[in-house]
């Protein structure tokens, strides 16, 4: 599996998606920096506090721009073997479907990782470069772990994606499905079935306001685990099923 990892990761590398979903992490928290202080500039007494900078980042990152990125990602990464036709010689021993698919989703985890470490690290920078106030370390591992979280749980909830992108072997219905799941968010926030919805709930699990909501903390995560099963079968079927193009 470690191999298989290698494998992936020197293949995106080598992508210019890989770093185009790196340049967004990197440019979304300075334009929020940009757009703070432009409004700091409207109006000097208020203050931009380092944990509100944060929590900014949490939600563009975790309910906008991820959303609309993972799509993309997911069905760039298990459909690329489809269009470069290198499926059939990858899915030989000691590679069966069960560790290419696991291997699949745990290359999507770890690129996750690095599009949110990245978005956290810029966000620092830009903080204390442009003083903003409150820095501490206390809050800055809150908030990196809330922000890891809720990449954690957004990944649980894109693997219907992931079936999409294997039965589409395109990238353009990766596209299309974030901004579907983009719109469903933008209308389910601060809704009372909001924590329902498998996209936008990420976010409020890990920023803390599902504690608003009457539905409790349990059953948004159960529809998460629900979701990320149903993904998983349905690509696990479709790959274990469906004949391998040459």
């Amino acid at each position: 599996m470690l191999t298989f990892i290698r494998m992936e990761f020197l293949k995106i590398k080598r992508s210019k998606l890989f770093y185009i979903s790196l340049l967004s992490g990197i440019a979304l928290p300075i334009f929020m920096f940009i757009s703070a202080f432009y409004i700091h500039a409207l109006d000097p007494n208020r203050v931009l506090l380092f944990s509100s900078y944060l929590t900014n980042l949490n939600m563009y990152m975790n309910a906008v721009l991820a959303v609309f990125l993972f799509c993309i990602i997911v069905s760039y990464l298990f459909g690329r073997e489809y269009t470069e036709h290198t499926l059939k010689s990858i899915l030989t021993r000691p590679v069966s479907r069960k560790k290419y698919l696991c291997g699949k989703f745990l290359m999507f985890l770890i690129w996750i990782l690095i599009l949110v470490t990245t978005s956290f690290i810029t966000c620092c920078i830009c903080s204390i470069l442009g003083g903003v106030e409150g820095i501490s370390l206390s809050i800055a591992v809150e908030y990196y772990l809330r922000i890891l979280m809720g990449g954690f749980l957004l990944f649980l909830s894109m693997s219907p994606f992931v079936f999409i992108g294997m039965v589409m072997k395109n990238i353009i219905p990766g596209i299309i499905c974030g901004v579907v799941a983009f719109m469903i968010n933008m209308i389910a926030y601060q809704r009372p079935y909001a924590p329902y919805c498998p996209w936008i709930s990420p976010f409020i699990i890990s920023s803390g306001e599902i504690y608003n909501y009457s539905t409790g903390l349990i059953v948004p995560i159960l529809i998460l685990i629900i979701v990320f099963g149903i993904g998983t079968i349905l690509s696990w079927l479709y790959l274990a099923k469906s004949d391998v193009p040459l």
